[in-house]
């Protein structure tokens, strides 16, 4: 018998789901849930990661001991900025901010909308990563001067809990910054937002091992739990589903 913690974040609610699968069945009970909503911030929608976290560390805390792994899943394209020192650069900017709509007018207007399409074949949408990139650009943000790894939300949440940083293939894809045929970042779009490539990480396969519980999150948890993994899940929701 084997036990997984599934993290399933939506942009309204989230829940933790413990899986137990048995002579080939699959039993689900649900031991968390928990509101999540935009946050209004000087005009601005962002994402408050760090209750999210803690609204994670309760359902660790409410997770059987034997539980053998850890994935998270959220909606697309919204990410944070890490600087030099590991530490996020701000909340991030969440999809229905209405910056996005803008910037991706102006994107379009050096850059033909067909040929972003076809390096990436993902649907144009003003919320794409891609635009919300070239919202910080347009407005000289310091996250492109001193950022060091833009970190998509699952991967970021995926983070907190273990102080690594990947991004899964199935969210690089929602970024329109990916080109999922030859499996690699496009370097023609990141030019075009002033994006340097290094800032975005190493993609790897779903069903990666990321890494262990940090220390700090055991410890938080009173010793349970020291060991498990989290997994890299495909981690756009729309791909868990």
């Amino acid at each position: 018998m084997g036990r997984h913690l599934a993290i399933d974040l939506g942009a309204e609610s989230g829940r933790a789901v413990v899986g137990t699968l048995e002579k080939g069945r699959l039993a689900m009970e649900e031991i968390h849930r928990f509101p999540n909503r935009m946050l209004p911030v000087r005009g601005h929608l962002h994402w408050d990661v760090y209750r999210l976290h803690e609204h994670i560390l309760d359902a660790l805390a409410k997770a059987p001991d034997d539980v053998e792994s850890v994935g998270i899943d959220t909606w697309g394209v919204d990410f944070g900025v890490i600087d030099r020192n590991g530490m996020l650069l701000g909340l991030p900017f969440a999809y229905r901010d209405g910056r996005n709509l803008e910037a991706m007018g102006a994107f379009f207007q050096r850059f033909p909308r067909q040929r972003a399409y076809e390096l990436t074949g993902t649907e144009i949408l003003p919320f794409n990563s891609l635009f919300q990139v070239e919202a910080l650009r347009r407005e000289g943000s310091v996250w492109l001067e001193v950022g060091r790894k833009i970190v998509f939300l699952p991967e970021l949440l995926t983070y907190l809990l273990t102080g690594v940083a990947k991004t899964e293939f199935t969210f690089a894809s929602t970024s329109q910054l990916y080109d999922t045929r030859t499996r690699a970042w496009v370097p023609e779009l990141a030019e075009a937002v002033g994006l340097d490539l290094s800032l975005l990480g190493e993609v790897v396969p779903s069903g990666t091992v990321v890494g262990p519980l940090a220390d700090d999150v055991v410890e938080a948890l009173r010793g349970r739990l020291a060991g498990v993994p989290v997994i890299a899940v495909a981690s756009h929701d729309t791909a868990s589903a």
